[in-house]
């Protein structure tokens, strides 16, 4: 829906146009996908193996992994520092490519994985997340969401996550699985050329039902999709949580959307469907996303022996580079596992088998 002629559907305080690198030219990162990666050397993997052995000479907790635990030559640690730059002021993602997966065990993976991520930024989420197919493990607890299933997952965002996601490719599937990503700024200026009336609404406050995982019972928070700060448009959409699914039905006490915002929400969703920009995949590739800019969805995948996908995921944060956003709920942040302000003895970084021996098949913090 458009608004009346000459009347502009802009928000009050919201810019008329969003500009820079983050209005993406999707054909030509498609067309060269070496424009948004980062490769790394065999020299390089030389000093993260080097740099592997000295963590785990220390005998520390995993937690306590850091710039310090994990030391990389500066040249090195300045480059992994830059993929943090293009995340926050550049294009808002980044694919770290060149990492040996096969060359480690569980452990070392998540180690590598850590401490690689730890010179991007240096706040992490207190957990570490392993998505793959849970669909068989029938025997270990766990909510089934759909990223613990084989099934394509639509755009969104992870809703408080922290500021960058960051996943890594242990294990790529036989077939599928691709990240496809979105920038909010181009799909914003796109709704400001069509004068869409949806604007206006995805600026007001709308109900997000989420889970409190300490209780497995619901709880709603009022906030918009869409909010501006220091010029900048910020995003936040999962649409499980406003409209549920088939997976994730949503509870009898949860606050209807009104007529005007299920519309909003369509409108956005056929937006962001029209600004797909599927990336290349490699095994051993770290994908960096700017989770307040752009939004990530991935397709449908398929395992066979041998070839089972495994990502493991960390939120991060660069305080220097942070943007302010006053409608993150920080009790939301704990209690989806992303809380950044625990200390290194308390933080969990566990292997999946870890977690399994344990009886669940994932931390339970999926809010996807």
């Amino acid at each position: 829906m458009k608004c009346v002629e000459d009347e502009s559907c802009v928000p009050p305080g919201f810019p008329s146009y969003l500009t820079g690198p983050k209005i993406w030219d999707t054909a030509a990162y498609t067309e060269n996908p070496d424009l948004y990666v980062c490769n790394l050397n065999e020299e390089d993997n030389m000093y993260i193996e080097e740099a592997l052995r000295h963590f785990k000479d220390l005998n520390l907790a995993r937690g306590f992994i850091s710039r310090e635990t994990f030391p990389l030559p500066e040249t090195l640690s300045n480059k992994l520092k830059a993929i943090s730059n293009s995340v926050y002021q550049g294009r808002g993602f980044e694919v770290l490519r060149g990492l040996k997966p096969e060359k480690y065990d569980e452990e070392e993976n998540l180690l590598v994985f850590a401490g690689v991520t730890s010179h991007v930024a240096p706040k992490r989420s207190h957990t570490i997340g392993h998505i793959y197919d849970a669909t068989k493990d029938k025997s270990l607890k766990g909510t089934l969401a759909p990223p613990a299933m084989p099934i394509a997952m639509a755009f969104h965002c992870d809703l408080d996550g922290g500021d960058i996601v960051a996943m890594y490719a242990q294990e790529l599937a036989a077939e599928g699985g691709e990240h496809v990503l979105c920038s909010f700024w181009q799909v914003y200026n796109d709704m400001v050329a069509a004068n869409s009336s949806a604007l206006r609404v995805l600026a007001e406050p709308f109900p997000f039902e989420l889970i409190d995982k300490s209780t497995d019972k619901p709880y709603h928070i009022s906030r918009p999709i869409m909010t501006v700060s220091q010029s900048r448009v910020l995003v936040h959409f999962v649409k499980t949580l406003l409209t549920g699914s088939l997976y994730v039905p949503r509870s009898n006490s949860a606050p209807p959307l009104t007529e005007a915002q299920s519309f909003a929400v369509q409108d956005l969703i056929t937006a962001l469907n029209s600004r797909p920009l599927p990336l290349t995949q490699v095994r051993g590739d770290v994908v960096f996303i700017n989770n307040m800019a752009v939004l990530h969805a991935r397709n449908a995948f398929v395992d066979r022996e041998n070839a089972t996908r495994h990502i493991l995921r960390l939120y991060l944060a660069d305080p220097e580079l942070s943007w302010e956003d006053s409608t993150v709920d920080t009790s939301s942040a704990k209690k989806v596992c992303s809380d950044m302000h625990i200390g290194p003895m308390s933080q969990r970084y566990e292997t999946k088998s870890e977690i399994r021996a344990k009886g669940f098949f994932s931390p339970q913090c999926h809010h996807d």
